[in-house]
């Protein structure tokens, strides 16, 4: 177990950007990042990292956190899977202490999957290392192709024994139970290897972790498939990991173009030669969820498809299109000489060769599929009409509206065929698919039952006829006002950022000590319990002498704390430092307004103040109406709502607030 004092150090050391940067590409806007959000299909970015607070925020889905939350939410680790690898990053040294055997048992249990495909991969790595047999069949075939033994080690290859059992009885020898193998599929019901008798590629994801396998037979038997991948698992989603992705995501984020193959061979042999931004699907097609790690690795969505040049390459790279171009990428394809493949023409060339034969042959989508078809449109007039439809089907996917009237114009001009047709049968087409989108979601919205329709949504968000819906979080901490809730709010905002600044130097008071002595005795009032309840906790802080700040909050072991610390605190408006550093206009009598914490806790207060006295006004004017006008006591009631009224204008006034 990690020590207290080893996960606040890799609290210290940890850079929310660092983190979320080597999984979601992110551009600079003024002091904060903004990027495509990974947990949601966005087609413009609402996803925020604030470098400053050390958290993201997406403002359509709601997620939030710090790095390690983004990572238990993305990766789907624990926090202390989340710490690990924070640490490792960073060449944190951990702390470790002891446990309970019921931590470890909790621990083993948890990490048990993943820990079992190291297992594996280790073991599958020694039996083409250390064997007779697997030098001579394994070790062989992979120096044959030119792979190094640095590429064998950074990609993990190795040799699945022929024997049936060879992994399953090595597993459970070193105590790994065979139900968990099987859960993997590494085994079956009879412990028999699921793989036997081929080379092996371990299959990462984009943290690094082994989730499944792909093996390939060295055999020419007829009816044995080629290669076969590890069946589905908890572990191992085929539509959401791309072979070569972990070794690939730095390069593709600096080149901002990923390169797709069809083979792990063709991975492995680029990156060997220094085309490093390459990946392969694992054995399927690139369907919408591999686009979309695509486009939050890419700035501006760059893919090249590089396949061979045989039929069946020339098929895979058609069949890929339509899932690319709906996720808003700039597609381009290269097909090889027929008879070549990525591997093959980089180690018959070399890589300046491969570079300098994709510079001179790429194309667009829509110049590629008229150049395959060329000589048969020119024959066949049918086959031009095929060809539009298809050209057209393709566009229509395509979210952005000034990339689908470019594609439009040129299919015009390269077919010979009017723009305003083609824009005709492209608007019928989008109509018609967002008419069945809208009845299917409606359909499905008349069975929900919690009112929330998300297909509903996003049609309607295809249609421009509403913005992005807010996240549930944000709308349970941004419901509809009564009361005091959005003063309640602001106080507790300013508590959270900046309850640890000084107030007043002379006096050494904080912001959160000033507060929390001028709305300590209305506490129990709060109307939101969940502001009142952070109130409370600062309180107490305050009278053991600690701090209250933001850290606090994130680390809080409460999540709905946590949440609501972030909830709080980001905003997708910020203060633009192109004042300063563009027009040299800089604030001149406060700073700026993250900083200005004197500023901002004396005018929530006041706001805090003036809604209050505004309830008491109309709570006693309710008073009021039922009294005896004759009465003493009414006569002093009169004057001491006059009283609050006069402190409320005043108040008021000292804000800037016009009173009606």
């Amino acid at each position: 177990m990690i020590s207290k004092k080893s996960i606040q150090e890799v609290h210290d050391a940890t850079r929310v950007e660092d983190v979320v940067g080597d999984f979601v590409t992110l551009k600079r806007r003024g002091v904060n990042m903004i990027g495509l959000c990974p947990f949601h299909g966005e087609k413009s970015p609402s996803f925020n990292v604030s470098p400053g607070r050390n958290i993201f925020k997406c403002f359509g889905c709601g997620k939030g956190g710090d790095a390690i939350n983004f990572l238990r939410e993305h990766e789907n680790m624990s926090f202390e899977d989340a710490v690990r690898w924070i640490a490792h990053k960073y060449n944190i040294k951990l702390e470790e202490i002891e446990v309970s055997q019921e931590d470890i048992q909790e621990r083993l249990q948890q990490d048990s999957l993943y820990l079992i495909n190291d297992f594996a991969a280790d073991f599958y790595q020694r039996q083409m290392l250390e064997t007779d047999l697997g030098k001579s069949i394994a070790l062989h075939y992979f120096k044959e192709r030119g792979f190094l033994e640095d590429t064998l080690q950074k990609f993990t290859l190795g040799w699945a024994p022929e024997r049936g059992d060879s992994l399953t009885k090595a597993a459970v020898s070193a105590g790994y139970k065979d139900d968990l193998l099987r859960k993997l599929k590494l085994s079956n019901d009879s412990s028999r290897d699921f793989f036997r008798a081929r080379v092996m590629f371990p299959i990462q994801n984009l943290t690094g972790k082994i989730v499944g396998f792909a093996g390939r037979t060295l055999s020419n038997e007829k009816g044995t498939p080629k290669y076969i991948n590890s069946p589905e698992s908890e572990l191992y989603i085929k539509s959401k990991i791309l072979y070569g992705a972990y070794q690939a995501k730095k390069a593709i984020q600096q080149l901002d173009e990923c390169i797709v193959v069809e083979g792990y061979a063709d991975v492995i042999s680029l990156h060997q030669a220094g085309i490093e931004n390459v990946v392969a699907p694992c054995g399927t097609a690139l369907v919408e969820d591999h686009s979309r790690i695509i486009k939050r690795l890419t700035r501006t969505g760059n893919i090249l498809f590089l396949f061979d040049g045989d039929a069946a390459g020339i098929s895979a790279a058609t069949k890929n299109l339509r899932n690319v171009l709906s996720q808003d990428l700039n597609v381009k394809v290269v097909i090889l000489p027929n008879g070549e493949d990525p591997d093959s023409y980089v180690r018959k060339n070399g890589a300046a060769a491969l570079r300098q034969f994709i510079a001179d042959t790429s194309q667009d989508f829509i110049f590629f599929k008229i150049a395959l078809q060329q000589k048969e449109i020119e024959r066949d007039p049918i086959s031009k009409v095929k060809l539009l439809r298809e050209l057209i089907e393709l566009i229509a996917v395509i979210p952005d509206q000034i990339k689908r009237s470019v594609y439009i114009r040129e299919c015009s001009a390269k077919l010979d065929v009017s723009e305003q047709s083609l824009v005709s049968e492209l608007n019928k087409l989008i109509h018609n698919d967002l008419t069945k989108k809208r009845q299917a979601a409606e359909k499905q919205g008349s069975r929900a039952s919690d009112g929330n329709f998300p297909e509903q949504e996003k049609v309607y968000n295809e249609l421009d006829f509403v913005t992005q819906p807010r996240s549930r979080t944000e709308q349970s901490t941004e419901t509809k006002s009564f009361g005091n809730e959005l003063q309640e709010r602001d106080i507790i905002r300013i508590l959270i950022t900046g309850g640890d600044k000084i107030y007043d130097k002379s006096q050494n008071l904080s912001v959160a000590e000033y507060i929390l002595v001028n709305v300590q005795e209305v506490i129990e009032d709060f109307d939101n319990k969940l502001f009142e309840r952070v109130a409370k906790e600062c309180l107490n802080l305050i009278s053991q002498g600690q701090a209250v700040d933001f850290q606090y909050f994130m680390q809080h072991p409460d999540e709905t704390m946590r949440r609501l610390a972030v909830d709080i605190t980001a905003s997708p408006d910020e203060y633009s430092p192109n004042w300063e550093e563009r027009w040299n206009l800089p604030l001149q009598f406060q700073k700026v307004p993250e900083e200005n914490f004197t500023l901002d806790t004396e005018q929530a207060l006041k706001r805090f103040l003036l809604k209050r006295l505004k309830r008491l006004i109309l709570k006693n004017q309710d008073t009021l109406k039922n009294q005896d006008y004759n009465n003493e006591d009414y006569i002093l009631k009169i004057k001491a709502q006059m009283k609050i009224k006069e402190t409320h204008d005043n108040l008021a006034k000292s804000l800037n607030t016009v009173v009606i």
